[in-house]
């Protein structure tokens, strides 16, 4: 580096700073599509299977357990899609790159115009994944992960995603919420290797304000109240009865665009 770049407003401190508002924008977009499209369909994806093994959606407890299972598992892909751009699992084996998040995300993006509701295949890959992980794969070049993020049991929402299963309408698109800026074919994909632990740690607060919660009836987003509200007539529901939605227990960062949850957690 030549002795320019390091004085003071030189290329070097433009370039720092720069590469932290690329993480900074980057952390924005990604947090963003995790509350309103990853989330919303992992929850949904888990409540519509416990209710079919008749479980009662009225129970806050049970609630709580598909909202900590949801967190659980977006954070689980997240770390994938970290490590694999950062180079910490095999991205480029042959035996990896098949089983890996970056091609699952792919796929899955690929497929959202031919998803069927009853289908749940797309759910073993996932889960082959966090086993894989969980103990290691030799052949595949994989080293046990020590963590409690991908244990069987004991880290919240972690044994319930153990027995369960989410249709592919709900699991594809959420994946590739988390790894691409947009649902378009074209879009390209997030960079993960851009993100720091300290950008993690920052979704992971926001999404920590989100609580799950069971619409009593229709509801329509009012922006200028920033709340959901019964429908009026003539108006599309945004969120329908019975249905899972999240909202938020504070008000979101100034600019966040409220879609999936009500940013101020109140509904009239």
């Amino acid at each position: 580096l030549a002795p320019e770049s390091l004085k003071e407003n030189g290329w070097l401190t433009e370039w720092v700073g720069e590469a932290k508002d690329f993480g900074e924008e980057l952390r924005k977009g990604l947090e963003e599509r995790l509350i309103e499209d990853a989330l919303p369909n992992i929850a949904r994806g888990l409540g519509e299977y416990l209710e079919s093994q008749d479980a009662d959606m009225r129970d806050q407890e049970q609630l709580r357990q598909i909202e900590e299972a949801a967190l659980t598992l977006v954070f689980r892909f997240m770390f994938l899609l970290h490590t694999e751009a950062r180079g910490y699992l095999p991205i480029g084996s042959a035996a990896y790159r098949p089983h890996s998040a970056r091609q699952l995300a792919e796929d899955s993006r690929l497929a959202l115009s031919s998803l069927s509701r009853r289908a749940t295949q797309r759910w073993d890959r996932p889960r082959t994944l966090v086993r894989m992980v969980r103990t290691g794969d030799r052949s595949a070049g994989v080293p046990a992960y020590n963590g409690s993020l991908f244990a069987s049991d004991g880290f919240l929402g972690s044994a319930l995603l153990e027995r369960v299963e989410i249709a592919d309408v709900y699991l594809a698109p959420a994946l590739a919420a988390i790894a691409y800026e947009t649902d378009k074919p074209d879009a390209p994909g997030l960079d993960f290797a851009g993100l720091q632990i300290g950008h993690l740690g920052a979704i992971y607060e926001a999404l920590l304000t989100l609580r799950l919660t069971r619409a009593p009836e229709d509801l329509a987003y009012d922006s200028r109240q920033d709340m959901f509200r019964p429908v009026r007539v003539g108006e599309e529901p945004e969120v329908t009865r019975v249905q899972l939605y999240y909202q938020a227990t504070r008000p979101r960062r100034a600019g966040a665009r409220p879609v999936a949850c009500s940013t101020r957690g109140t509904s009239l």
